[in-house]
Parts: structure tokens; C-alpha cells; sequence
């Protein structure tokens, strides 16, 4: 799993990639909270450009000094393995989608479709539980307890090791 975990990561171009959706999302998950506080600001006309940036800041960025350690680790590697995540999933359906090009398109598409549902053997369903996995772990981390954020953050990182180990088995059903 280590071995295609730095195959898919020696590429600068994912590195950059996973960077800059990392920063996106955890700029997205600072400001998701204080959303209808920044909406109202923001709605409001004669405010300039300088002033909309500082609340901005304020309001995402304030109070991440006063976290918990827990809680800044979890705020920081929960947007880190989610582009992780996502980055593998490319990858690996990048994987799946050169080997079923060489029967047709037809068969391509439905061979995509039946595998993404967990149908046949393409990825034996990994097309579909990774992402829900991911799209659970998303859910605890918006929940209100740190116990629920720590639990989605673990099922972020069962969905990475779960594709890193489909990723390291043969392009054949076994």
C-alpha cells in the first residue's frame, strides 16, 4: 500500500493538487460554520473589499488558536486526507477505465457503472464504499462532538487504505 501510495504522490502535479484542495477545503470547513454570519456581513452594501477580507479572516481564522489540540489536529488533517482521497480515487479510476477501453465503449461504461455500485469486478464495489466512506467521515466532522469528528476522520483514513489496498491488487478478479 506504501509503495502505491508514493507512486501516486511522486507526481508533482498531484502533490500540487492535494495541496491546494487541502487549503480549499480547510478554508471551506473554517468558514462552513460561521456561514449565515459571513452572508449577512456580506450582504451588506458600502463595505469595502479590505474591511470583507478582514471579517472573513476573523471569522474563520479567529478563534483556531483557541481549539483544542485534538481539535486543530482533526481541522488540519481532515481537509489533508479527503484530497488524499480524492487524488487516489482518480487514480485508480484512471486504473479501471484503461483496463475496460480495450472492449468497447458499451461495455466500458456499463463495466464503470456495475463497479461503481459494487456490482462485477471492477474494484469490487471500491468506487462506491470509498467515497462513502469519505461522505461519512465528511458528516461526523460537521457534528458537534469531537468523539464524531475523530470517527469521521477514521473512516477518511479507512477509505484511503482501502483504495491504496485495491490500488496494490492485480487488474484481474481474483
Amino acid at each position: 500500500m506504501l509503495s502505491q501510495f508514493v507512486l501516486i504522490f511522486s507526481n508533482k502535479k498531484n502533490i500540487i493538487t492535494a495541496s491546494i484542495l487541502s487549503i480549499f477545503l480547510f478554508v471551506l470547513l473554517r468558514a462552513f460554520p460561521q456561514f449565515n454570519i459571513l452572508r449577512d456581513f456580506f450582504s451588506l452594501s458600502g463595505i469595502s473589499a479590505t474591511r470583507r477580507l478582514e471579517v472573513f479572516l476573523d471569522q474563520t481564522f479567529g478563534s483556531f488558536h483557541y481549539l483544542s489540540f485534538v481539535e486543530m489536529s482533526i481541522a488540519i488533517l481532515f481537509p489533508l486526507l479527503i484530497s488524499f482521497n480524492i487524488i487516489i480515487l482518480v487514480f485508480y479510476f484512471k486504473r479501471q477505465k484503461k483496463l475496460l477501453s480495450r472492449h468497447g465503449t458499451a461495455l466500458s461504461l456499463s463495466g464503470i457503472f456495475f463497479g461503481f455500485f459494487g456490482v462485477g469486478c471492477l474494484s469490487c464495489g471500491a468506487l462506491f464504499l470509498a467515497p462513502l466512506l469519505s461522505g461519512l467521515g465528511l458528516g461526523f466532522l460537521l457534528g458537534l462532538s469531537t468523539e464524531l469528528s475523530e470517527l469521521g476522520l477514521i473512516l477518511v483514513l479507512v477509505s484511503c487504505l482501502y483504495l491504496l489496498r485495491e490500488l496494490s491488487k492485480p487488474l484481474v478478479c481474483e
